[in-house]
Formats: structure tokens, C-alpha cells, sequence
């Protein structure tokens, strides 16, 4: 990714030197439409330096102060997700296999600096990682002399983009105004603070590591007394559910606490995800969406949650019924029936029962958590419920000696 800058100018140069070693590459480079002229300028230098050495290159307009005023996100940050969003797309079709960035040594102190100063755990402080799933920044290592040196020793321009030095950017700031004093002071201080990231990725590691068998494969988190490990656990169960970030570690406090209060107590975090105590730990999912209710009829029916096959069988003396199906005597449906999620108030009399009960005591007895309960259809007219699904069916809708035809429902996720 390359953006005419010193570094990845550098970073350009050297992987054209050796590319008999590296293999195949390309250059993205992208316009992020917020200094006109003077990023047509770049993109052009860009293009020419690529022909040049003969190295493909692809460029993108990108609209990132509209990003930002639709996600309320900083221009810096929106700019980030955009390019980022682009090298995924790009690894998802196979063009490419990984993204390389230019990011430097004092980039790194910039982060770890910048992440203290905002509040940060372990993690956060780890800074940035040379290599993080598709993303390889191989020269976190390399300082700003360093670059420089490799381009005047190779004759090589570049272009410097004059919103660097724009103060109203945090990151700008700390460069600019804040390093350089810690500088006079602490000679050392971009070179500490790279090193101590390296220390915290150690650590962080193990921790993580340790933490494994605090989350189960449904996704809930065990019981853990140790905070440390917890969270991270409790990180990844959020990862997992697609919120990689905007928690906090209020967040996690909420989730720790949790574990001391009783089975059944729940809280809603962000994104619409909610956390449950249950009787085995803490289960994390995404708050059940809203559905139109449809008629009861033949077809593949898609909910939020799942797909419910529903098909009209006959049923003969030779019948068997089918593993993970339920059926119900169609004569017995009234045509008005409807699969809806439950209402308040909603009871029925379960198949060999005589008497009525309540579907949430129903939930009760089979020691549903919030999720599964969300997650329930109702098969039911307006003042009468059918079964519940995939759980159970009504009393009065059982096949009998006398049925013919009844509906066979299934759901192949359950």
C-alpha cells in the first residue's frame, strides 16, 4: 500500500530490488479526495514509479469524508477502514494473498503513546503487530533515518503530504509537538516504547493462550476468577459475534460481574448484543430480530435464526416419522395459522398432557437461556397455540389412527 510518502516509497523500492525472492506483488495506492491537487500529484508519482520498476499498480478514489459523516467516525480513522476494506475485498476474491504497510518504528511509539494516553489494556499497549492475519508490516523494526538513508543512497525522490503536519490530527500532534520534547529529554524514548510493545505482545500472547479453555465452542464463557484471563476470553466471545471494536473495559467489568449474580440475569452491552448468565457460564448473542409473522404452508421459510422446512406429507399405514421433525394432524390446523414469535400470554397444552401451561413456564421446564428462547417460533391462530418450535406440539394436533395428511417442520440448524 502506497501512498508516495518516504516510507512506502522505500518499502516499494526495496521489495522491486527483491523480487526475485518475494515473488509477485502489487502496489495499491489510493486518493482519499482531501487535498485535490496535491493528491493527484502523489497518485501521479505513484503511477509513474510503479511503470518505472514495472510493477502493477491500482488505484482508488475514495470517498472518506462522506465515510465519515455516515459512520461519525474521524477522517483519519474512516480513510484507515476504507484502504483496509479494499485489501479485504481484494484478499476475498484471491487477487491477492496479504496487505503490506510501511509503518516504521517511531509509528509504532506513535500508536503505543497515543493508545496510553486514550486508556488501554495489555493489548492496546502491544501497539501494532508485524504480522496480524492478512495485514505484514515489516518495518516496525526500520527507524526514519533508516529510510531516508536507503533513499539518498539510491537517488530516490518522494513526496511529503502536507497534512502531516496538521496539529487538528491527533497522531499529527504527538509527532510534531509532544516526541520532540520527550526527544530532547528522552533520547530513546521512540526506540522504549517500540520495545516495550514487543514486550507486551509477549505477553499478551500468553495470556491469551492461557485463556483457551475459559470459552467454550458455543461461544459462552466458563467460569474464570482470574480477571485477566476472563477478559480475554470475554474478547474473543465479543470478536466472535463480529464486535472488534468500541467495547471497553466497563464492558468486561459488566461481564465479570455478571458471573455473581443469578442464572438468568442478563445484560445488553453494544451492537445489540446481550450476555445471560446461565447455569454453565456466560453466553454472549446478538438480541433476537423482529419478524413478520407468515401463514403456515408449504415451502423454506427464513427467520432471523434459522430456516423451517415445512412440507405436507400423507401418512399411511407404513409410515415412519423422520429423526428431528415434528408433525401435526393437518386436519386439526385451523388455515389460519401463523408462525410468529412468542406473545405474552401465549399457553398451550403440550402432547400428552391434559392440562394448560404457559409457554415461558414451558421455557422454564426445559431450562431454555435467553438465546433459545429468542430463537422459539410459535405455530398458533390469535387465542390459540399449536407448538412450539422446534420444541414441542400442542395436545390437539397429535397424528391419530384417523389422520391422513399432517405437516412435517424441521429445522435443519437445530
Amino acid at each position: 500500500m502506497v501512498s508516495g510518502g518516504a516510507d512506502s516509497t522505500a518499502l516499494l523500492l526495496w521489495c522491486a530490488q527483491n523480487r526475485e525472492t518475494l515473488g509477485d506483488f502489487s502496489v495499491y495506492t489510493f486518493d482519499h479526495r482531501l487535498r485535490g491537487e496535491e493528491s493527484r500529484k502523489e497518485i501521479r508519482f505513484v503511477l509513474s514509479l510503479c511503470a518505472r520498476l514495472s510493477v502493477p499498480c491500482k488505484e482508488y478514489l475514495l470517498p472518506v469524508n462522506e465515510y465519515a459523516l455516515a459512520t461519525g467516525l474521524g477522517v483519519e480513522e474512516s480513510a484507515r477502514a476504507l484502504r483496509y476494506g479494499v485489501m479485504q475485498k481484494e484478499i476475498e476474491k484471491g487477487a491477492i494473498t496479504h496487505a503490506v504497510t510501511a509503518h516504521r518504528l517511531e509509528d509504532q511509539a506513535e500508536t503505543v503513546l497515543f493508545r496510553l494516553l486514550r486508556g488501554t489494556g495489555l493489548s492496546g499497549a502491544a501497539g501494532m503487530r508485524g504480522e496480524s492475519d492478512w495485514l505484514l508490516r515489516p518495518m516496525l523494526g526500520v527507524t526514519k533515518a533508516e529510510v531516508l538513508a536507503f533513499l539518498a543512497d539510491h537517488g530516490q525522490d518522494y513526496k511529503e503530504d502536507s497534512s502531516n503536519t496538521d496539529v487538528r490530527y491527533t497522531r499529527n500532534f504527538l509527532r510534531t509537538e509532544i516526541f520532540p520534547l520527550l526527544l530532547e529529554r528522552f533520547p530513546s524514548a521512540q526506540k522504549n516504547l517500540a520495545e516495550f510493545a514487543a514486550l507486551a505482545q509477549q505477553d499478551e500472547d500468553l495470556l491469551t493462550r492461557l485463556s483457551l479453555p475459559f470459552l467454550a465452542e458455543n461461544g459462552e464463557i466458563t467460569p474464570c476468577a482470574e480477571y485477566p484471563l476472563f477478559s480475554r476470553a470475554a474478547i474473543r466471545a465479543l470478536k466472535a459475534l463480529g464486535i472488534t471494536k468500541d467495547y471497553t473495559k466497563t464492558h468486561l467489568d459488566v461481564l465479570f460481574a455478571l458471573q455473581s449474580k443469578r442464572v438468568g440475569a442478563t445484560e445488553r452491552l453494544l451492537y445489540g448484543v446481550i450476555a445471560e448468565k446461565t447455569r454453565t457460564g456466560i453466553l454472549l448473542f446478538h438480541a433476537p430480530e423482529s419478524f413478520t409473522p407468515v401463514p403456515l404452508a408449504k415451502g423454506n421459510f427464513t427467520f432471523p435464526f434459522d430456516i423451517c422446512h415445512v412440507k405436507k406429507i400423507r401418512v399411511g399405514a407404513d409410515f415412519t416419522p423422520k429423526k428431528g421433525c415434528l408433525y401435526l394432524d393437518a386436519a386439526a390446523l385451523p388455515p389460519s395459522a401463523t408462525l410468529r414469535a412468542k406473545e405474552k400470554g401465549d399457553a398451550f397444552i403440550p402432547f400428552g398432557h391434559t392440562t394448560k401451561k404457559k409457554v415461558k413456564d414451558f421455557f422454564a421446564d426445559k431450562k431454555l437461556n435467553a438465546k433459545q428462547k429468542g430463537e422459539t417460533l410459535v405455530l398458533a391462530t390469535d387465542s390459540t397455540v399449536y407448538a412450539v418450535l422446534p420444541y414441542e406440539i400442542a395436545d390437539s394436533v397429535k397424528l391419530t389412527e384417523k389422520t391422513q395428511t399432517a405437516w412435517e417442520i424441521s429445522f435443519p440448524k437445530k
